[in-house]
């Protein structure tokens, strides 16, 4: 039997459809509560947790290994009741991490269309921000973002 937070996994590229056909990202499930939105040199990796749909931004650092900034705190300080616009009344779990989606995707694109374009500027602020958070990928990101995928330092 499929449990709610697989099914949202699995429907990450419905919720997120606007940002990945404008932006051409490439979809890929790194597992059962992780999928990556996937440009040529950055991936924004959406994970699903009990409440929440939390966002990081995973790119190849110098020394060749995928590096993860644990985002989402400072991407979602910018959103306000615009990017809240279309929630339901969540009364359970799904309709929680469902209205995170939603929240992600309308914040992404109100606020940081930079990222989505895959500039870089915002890194600055973020590094200097109390929310700055840095983290190895994870053998599963590792697997499917150097192997399958060729994100390739530059």
């Amino acid at each position: 039997m499929e449990n709610i937070w697989r099914t949202l996994n699995n429907e990450i590229p419905i919720f997120l459809a606007e940002i990945i056909d404008k932006y051409n990202f490439s979809v890929i499930k790194i597992s059962d509560l992780k999928t990556a939105l996937v440009q040529d040199d950055f991936s924004i990796i959406i994970s699903i947790e009990r409440f929440a749909a939390i966002a990081e931004y995973a790119f190849v650092g110098a020394d060749n290994h995928i590096i993860v900034y644990s985002f989402d705190n400072f991407i979602s300080s910018k959103f306000n009741e615009q990017d809240r616009e279309g929630l339901t009344n969540a009364q359970n779990a799904e309709e929680w991490v469902s209205n995170s989606l939603i929240i992600l995707k309308n914040g992404l694109l109100s606020k940081w269309k930079a990222i989505l374009k895959g500039e870089k500027g915002w890194i600055t602020d973020f590094e200097k921000s109390p929310w700055f958070a840095i983290r190895d990928a994870t053998e599963d990101e590792k697997k499917k973002l150097e192997n399958d995928l060729s994100i390739n330092a530059d």
